[in-house]
């Protein structure tokens, strides 16, 4: 049974990704194709993107590699691969384009743009986009007039129909070449889902495998507080399990949500998420097992004496944003 859509807001921005060969860049007069996953190699190391934010609030970027100490299972792990700030990311923007967001599009275009102005001039952006199925707008390019002329260019859907965000996510993160490098997502969307628990599961599993951090923007502003009343079909879409999604797909990842209700607090959110992409560091360390189940991972910042100054789950001292576990491949 086809669900209604629900009124929400917003626009779109960046998300990162890897280093592998891209692909021919689509130009606006290019039909949108489906996103398809790339060929994979399994890597023998597991990936951790971290970024440390002081009590003020500004994530630092001066710490370097003896200053880190990562956990797997509580066992410490010898960090093969680190990378600084300075190394460029790639940046996925999936942004909804249902037709409540076609009403106000307008209002938050040029809040979207803060987004791109924080990022490095190196940064590979991608851009796609998703109502019933997800498609891929603009492969990984640097050239920030291109972006721009691709935001300018978004269609909207004005027809009725389901609503796929789970599957949408999956597929943009499925579709990250794999690779030691940056890479995140940046969700623009309503959060509104009108598939089964089921497409939210294997969603779900896809993040736990994932080593892409997403920033998650719930589009919609104080319509997100609405009370809807209490429906008898379970898997009529909500904003209460909207807004659950939205921060479950950040927590998993070790990322961020955010939840504007002004033009001014989607500008806010913007400049935040680059600043975390800018001082993002890059950890490797050797996959300790193969066993198909869960891991816990935890990221802890040292002083030059040894002392932990913060780690990932603690609230008090640095804050450290990385994915607090993944779940391990089979042999």
């Amino acid at each position: 049974m086809r669900a209604p859509f629900f009124a929400c807001s917003l626009l779109l921005l960046a998300l990162a990704l890897p280093a592998l060969p891209l692909a021919q860049e689509t130009t606006s007069s290019s039909p949108p194709r489906p996103i398809q996953e790339p060929l994979k190699s399994r890597s023998e190391l597991l990936v951790v993107q971290a970024s440390v934010e002081d009590g003020a609030g500004n994530f630092r970027g001066d710490l370097t590699q003896p200053q880190f100490r990562v956990f797997d299972d509580g066992a410490e792990q010898k960090i093969a691969i680190f990378d600084s700030i300075e190394s460029p990311a790639h940046i996925a923007v999936l942004i909804e384009t249902s037709p409540a967001l076609y009403l106000i599009q307008s209002q938050h275009l040029a809040a979207a743009y803060a987004l791109l102005d924080g990022l490095a001039p190196d940064d590979q952006i991608a851009l796609a986009t998703y109502d019933q199925s997800a498609r891929l707008i603009l492969d990984f390019t640097s050239d920030r007039s291109t972006i721009t002329r691709a935001l300018d260019n978004l269609q909207y859907f004005l027809g009725m129909g389901d609503l796929n965000f789970y599957d949408a996510v999956n597929s943009t993160v499925a579709w990250l070449p794999a690779g030691i490098e940056k890479k995140a997502v940046v969700l623009l969307s309503t959060g509104l889902d009108t598939s089964t628990p089921e497409r939210w599961n294997e969603l779900q599993r896809r993040l736990e495998s994932s080593d892409a951090t997403i920033f998650t923007v719930g589009l919609g502003g104080s319509v997100r507080n609405y009370k809807q009343k209490k429906s008898t079909q379970n898997h009529q879409p909500t904003f209460e399990r909207a807004n659950q999604a939205l921060r479950e797909i950040a927590r998993i990842t070790g990322g961020r949500s955010y939840f504007p209700s002004s033009p001014n607090d989607y500008v806010s959110a913007y400049r935040e998420i680059s600043a975390q992409l800018r001082h993002q560091y890059l950890l490797a360390y050797p996959l300790p097992a193969h066993d198909r189940r869960m891991h816990a991972i935890e990221v802890r910042v040292l002083s030059d004496r040894g002392k932990v100054l913060g780690a990932t789950g603690l609230a008090n001292g640095l804050r450290v944003f990385a994915r607090q576990s993944y779940l391990a491949p089979a042999n």
